[in-house]
């Protein structure tokens, strides 16, 4: 290596760098697959080169001119990105297929309810639709259930407490 300045870094910063050459670039890919794995430090890199210890010096002026940590970090928030947006497009595909099944499930109570030949009772076609409802509902974020929540009880203080305790005491003693 030749100059120990700081590269100006492109996007994306984990590709290879201008100015980086094929075997630095090969050095900052085995620091990142040691680092991703959690297996070390430069010194550990060294090692795993074959090289002395003291060959961590120059993997750090390495890491230095090329940024190692900002580009690895730059990688994982990359990965991160990439994993969210596969785990929202689940997330969305799952609510409508839930959706749609909720959909399906009321509109074959219906026909069922129309045609109640079949072996089924008024009861059984009105589970189906209370379940097809209520898939949908969820499938959708709303509220499964409708509830109506109590004010909670007034909290006795502690002087209150005490005070109860106090007369209990009274009438166990007498």
């Amino acid at each position: 290596m030749q100059s120990t300045e700081k590269v100006k870094l492109k996007e994306p910063l984990w590709e290879r760098q201008e100015k980086e050459t094929s075997f630095a670039y090969t050095l900052f890919l085995k620091y990142k697959d040691e680092k991703m794995n959690c297996l070390g430090n430069l010194v550990s890199l060294a090692l795993k080169l074959g090289r002395s210890k003291k060959y961590a010096h120059s993997l750090q002026v390495y890491s230095c001119v090329f940024s190692w940590k900002e580009r690895l970090d730059a990688y994982i928030d990359h990965l991160n990105k990439i994993e969210l947006e596969e785990q929202e497009k689940a997330r969305r595909d799952m609510v409508r297929r839930q959706a749609d099944n909720g959909v399906a499930f009321q509109t074959k109570a219906m026909e069922m309810l129309a045609n109640l030949t079949q072996n089924l009772d008024a009861d059984d076609v009105c589970r189906l639709i209370e379940t097809g409802v209520k898939m949908e509902r969820i499938a959708r974020g709303a509220p499964s259930e409708i509830t109506t929540v109590a004010p909670p009880e007034r909290i006795e203080t502690r002087e209150e407490r005490m005070a109860r305790l106090h007369k209990q005491l009274e009438d166990i003693n007498g």
